[in-house]
Parts: structure tokens; C-alpha cells; sequence
């Protein structure tokens, strides 16, 4: 088992690791409500994040694989931002209703049926509500982590997130991420705890041209179940590097071979 960065050639790999997760994905799922007729835009829409990610990565973030086969392809990967410089305002109101987006949209829903845009703006600012709230000091955040079904439980997403955890002490700031239904006991597991979760919207912040819209798609019932979305957790980690779990030199020795250097913004 090898742990190093993440390369382009990569990508095909994480896209495969990343197309299991999307069962477990709530907000590709609530977005993209149009999925189920529209598959193709669905992959093509929730390929583009981790493209975006691991070929055009900004200066304070760090692709990390696991590769565990003579060809070197990724089983696992994570992908870390480093925020030691947020500037973010306080908290503001909870987003009110919105006009509808799609007249001035056309061209984004025709390249993605799949997606409802007043969803995902409404997504957005509930989002940046979440962001200053939770996540205005310096921190660590640990966006995505995602392994193989081939290759759970072999201690790869725990070793993928020690890296951070690791780097996060010595930084003396906290880590923060959003968990999955799946994960949520790993990162208990490391010492994380919920301080609140994942604030989605209201079906009455539809405007009700929006809503009408798609109870003509998906029927009014599949819409408002819709909306009843199991919110994930948001979680935070405070360690230090005296923690037990830095004490393992097999461990360490794979987290100090692959240093963060990437440069701070």
C-alpha cells in the first residue's frame, strides 16, 4: 500500500471511486432531482467537482490517493483544503424565497436536465450560511473522502485522514467536515464530534412557478419527500500531536513521506 499525491493521470480512477459514492451523496442527490430520467448530465455534473479538483487545484489545498496495485491506480482518495485565512462575515438570515432561476438559465439546465438550479441555488446560500457559522476561524477541511467498495476496511480512509489530522496539530488549528451517513463512525472513531448539521432548504423557499415545475416532472408527493432531507452531520476534531494515534511509527512514517507543501493563500 502506498500513500502519495494525487496525479491527472488519476483522475479516470476517482471518478470510478467517486461514481460509487453518489448513492450517499445528499446534495448531488436533492440537486439533481431529475436524475433518474437524465443520467448521462447527472455524471457529467457530478464529474465536474472532482476535475475541477484534482486538475485545477488551488494553492492551499492537497490531493491525496492510496494505491495498493503494481499499476499504481488510486483505490482511495481524499482532498484537503488548508483555510488559515478565512474571511468570512458573520452569520446572515436564513435565505427567503427565491424568483424563479430558470428563464435566465437555459443554457446551464440544457447542458444539465438533471439539475434543478433554484435547488441548487438555494443549496448555495444555505451553504455560505453553514460556512460562517461554523467555519469562520482557521481550520483544516477534509472534503472529500472516498474509497473503493473493493477496498473498505483496510484502514485506508483512516490513514487518508490521519494525513490531515496530522498536519492539522501542527498547525494548531481544528478540522472541520461534513460526514456521510457511512463515515460518520470513522471519524467518531478519531475523535470527532457533531457540533450541528448540514442546513438544506425548505420547500416553502421554492418559488411556486419552481415547485410547479417539477410536481409536474415528479408528481407533488416525490417533491415535498424530497425535501425531507436526513441532514449530515457537521463535525470538528481538536487534537494535538500528542495524541495516541500520531505514537504509531508505521504510521507516521507513511504521513511524514508525503509533507504538505503547498503554499498558503
Amino acid at each position: 500500500m502506498t500513500l502519495r499525491p494525487s496525479n491527472p493521470s488519476d483522475l479516470p480512477a476517482i471518478l470510478t471511486i467517486h461514481a460509487h459514492s453518489l448513492p450517499l451523496h445528499t446534495h448531488a442527490i436533492f440537486t439533481n432531482p431529475f436524475r433518474h430520467l437524465h443520467p448521462a448530465s447527472y455524471t457529467a455534473y457530478t464529474s465536474t467537482s472532482p476535475t475541477n479538483k484534482l486538475l485545477s487545484p488551488s494553492p492551499h489545498v492537497y490531493n491525496l490517493t492510496i494505491t495498493t496495485n503494481p499499476q499504481n491506480t488510486p483505490t482511495s482518495w481524499a482532498f484537503w483544503r488548508r483555510n488559515l485565512n478565512p474571511h468570512l462575515t458573520p452569520p446572515s438570515p436564513s435565505p427567503s424565497p427565491t424568483p424563479s432561476l430558470i428563464p435566465t438559465n437555459t443554457q446551464e439546465l440544457e447542458k444539465y436536465p438533471s439539475l434543478s438550479l433554484p435547488r441548487l441555488h438555494l443549496c448555495t446560500l444555505h451553504s455560505l450560511t453553514d460556512a460562517r457559522t461554523h467555519f469562520s476561524s482557521p481550520h483544516y477541511y477534509l472534503s472529500h473522502l472516498l474509497v473503493h467498495p473493493d477496498h473498505k476496511r483496510k484502514g485506508y480512509g483512516t490513514l487518508l485522514t490521519l494525513w490531515g489530522l496530522y498536519h492539522a496539530a501542527k498547525d494548531g488549528v481544528p478540522v472541520y467536515l461534513v460526514a456521510s451517513t457511512e463515515g460518520e463512525g470513522l471519524y467518531k472513531k478519531l475523535g470527532f464530534r457533531v457540533i450541528g448539521e448540514k442546513s438544506y432548504p425548505s420547500i416553502d423557499e421554492m418559488s411556486e412557478e419552481d415547485r410547479r415545475r417539477e410536481e409536474e416532472v415528479l408528481g407533488k408527493e416525490v417533491v415535498e419527500e424530497q425535501f425531507r432531507i436526513v441532514r449530515p452531520k457537521i463535525m470538528v476534531w481538536e487534537g494535538t500531536l500528542e495524541d495516541e494515534m500520531f505514537k504509531d511509527k508505521e504510521v507516521m512514517d507513511k504521513i511524514l513521506a508525503v509533507p504538505w507543501d503547498v503554499q498558503d493563500v
